[in-house]
């Protein structure tokens, strides 16, 4: 399928215009967590792959006073997989209660349809 829709799938990492999302934190609130010790054998990875990143577009400079700290995941092929943890974050945000629908109820809804 990807290599059917090769206008709908890319390899590079991307971002939307389409959508806008927004976070909203607890009153007052805001997180600042210092970055994890990354040992010095991974540094040139990590400065590669924000390189990438910030030449794609994917992401952009900030001076904000809010941050969170990256991770280096390991992936099953060797390489790793740049991530941030959210987690404090997590904590002081607001979400919406959207209650998950009942797998036995969408059944219901669908009738005879194919």
């Amino acid at each position: 399928m990807i290599q059917r829709n090769p206008d709908v799938f890319s390899t590079q990492p991307g971002h939307t215009t389409l959508i806008q999302h927004h976070i909203v934190t607890c009153p007052g609130a805001r997180v600042t967590i210092k970055p994890y010790h990354i040992p010095e054998a991974k540094r040139e990875e990590i400065t590669t792959e924000v390189r990438k990143m910030l030449e794609l577009g994917v992401i952009e400079e900030s001076h904000s006073q809010w941050s969170s700290p990256i991770v280096l995941v390991p992936k099953l092929d060797g390489s790793l997989r740049f991530c941030n943890d959210f987690r404090k974050l997590n904590k002081v945000s607001q979400f919406d209660a959207y209650p998950i629908p009942r797998i036995d109820e969408l059944v219901d809804q669908l009738g005879k349809a194919r």
